[in-house]
């Protein structure tokens, strides 16, 4: 699997320069996104949107998403630490969240409360609690927010550095943690924060110390995986799950974005669905009018556009990053796309 030496430096240097001291310290703000909100250190409101749709269960979609208000509620739990200025962050209630809440004698007349988080502050962002999805800029009181993010799947951990300016949200590429005993971690993390008691925080924030730690030690011991994730959100066409075969492509289009660098084959992205490889072209034809191995060498074109000109990555490891066997392969497939090589798009770009 290749390495990009600088998506190591980026979080290494959160880590090392960022998080840990401040964690040392006993300064975090540690904070679990389950509505009703009460934090004595976290300025919150209300937010004017309506109450967002309740989850259907049973759909194929990875993920839920509310366009209109801008948010989304993922199948997994995200961890995120702000490391530099103030941010910005909705949660949003569902009708079901809110009549739980109604329950419990909280009365809620918004579908969403906005946080004010300072810097040196951990969310742990619950399963399909909705939140906002990134795409827009979510910085407040300074020029930009950086942010350690992380998706923390059953066997794995994504972990990139996300900025966000007035110019929009940047990611970089995401690093594929498979190490059992951090998994662990993040879980046992979430059960501390969730058992402790009001004020009390000194077990939750020993276990975030020892995960960066661990992730710390990861990174300078071992080579990590590089992932494509960060591309995910840049789908160009977003099918709505409507019918089976649109619920399908976009499964198919998911796993594409999520294993960029990987050898992908028509038979392998058919067999992650479990359907015949025919079909899947069938599926990517009527759906985005094109075959799938093509949709995957666009998609691949694309990400390499991006690392060409936002780093100054070998071309062999761009190559690597997005997939290609080889330099040679890579330089013929972007010129045959953009009528370019990649050593001319990146001089063009920055010129």
């Amino acid at each position: 699997m290749p390495f990009v030496p600088q998506i190591r430096k980026q979080i290494l240097h959160a880590l090392e320069q960022h998080i840990l001291p401040v964690l040392a310290r006993d300064e975090v703000v540690q904070i679990l996104s389950q509505p009703p909100f009460l934090h004595p250190q976290i300025h919150s409101y209300y937010k004017d949107i309506p109450f967002l749709e309740d989850l259907q269960p049973g759909l194929l979609q990875p993920s839920y998403t509310w366009k209109e208000e801008q948010m989304s509620a993922g199948r997994s739990p995200y961890l995120m630490f702000i490391y530099q200025g103030t941010m910005q962050y909705t949660i949003g209630i569902t009708r079901q969240m809110a009549r739980e809440m109604a329950a419990k004698n909280f009365d809620v007349q918004k579908g969403g409360i906005t946080l004010h988080l300072p810097e040196a502050t951990c969310l742990y962002q619950i399963p399909m609690i909705p939140g906002e999805n990134g795409r827009q800029p979510f910085h407040v009181n300074c020029e930009s927010v950086s942010l350690l993010a992380m998706n923390l799947w059953d066997d794995e951990i994504l972990a990139h550095v996300a900025t966000s300016s007035n110019r929009g949200v940047d990611c970089s590429h995401s690093l594929t943690f498979k190490d059992r005993a951090l998994v662990q971690m993040a879980r046992l993390y979430k059960t501390e924060l969730e058992d402790s008691p009001p004020g009390e925080t000194s077990s939750p924030q020993a276990l975030l110390y020892a995960f960066f730690s661990r992730m710390r030690r990861l990174l300078k011991t071992r080579e990590i995986p590089l992932s494509n994730t960060s591309w995910a959100g840049e789908v160009e066409r977003q099918v709505q799950g409507e019918t089976r075969m649109e619920q399908l492509c976009l499964e198919a289009m998911r796993y594409i974005e999520k294993n960029l660098q990987a050898g992908l084959s028509w038979e392998a992205i058919a067999g992650a669905l479990d359907i015949s490889p025919i079909y899947l072209n069938v599926i990517f034809q009527e759906t985005l009018g094109t075959t799938v191995m093509r949709y995957v060498t666009h998609r691949r074109i694309e990400a390499a556009k991006q690392i060409l000109a936002e780093s100054n990555e070998a071309l062999k490891d761009v190559s690597q990053l997005v997939g290609f066997a080889g330099a040679s392969s890579f330089g013929n497939a972007f010129k045959r796309a953009t009528g370019l090589s990649p050593q001319q798009y990146r001089k063009q770009y920055r010129s």
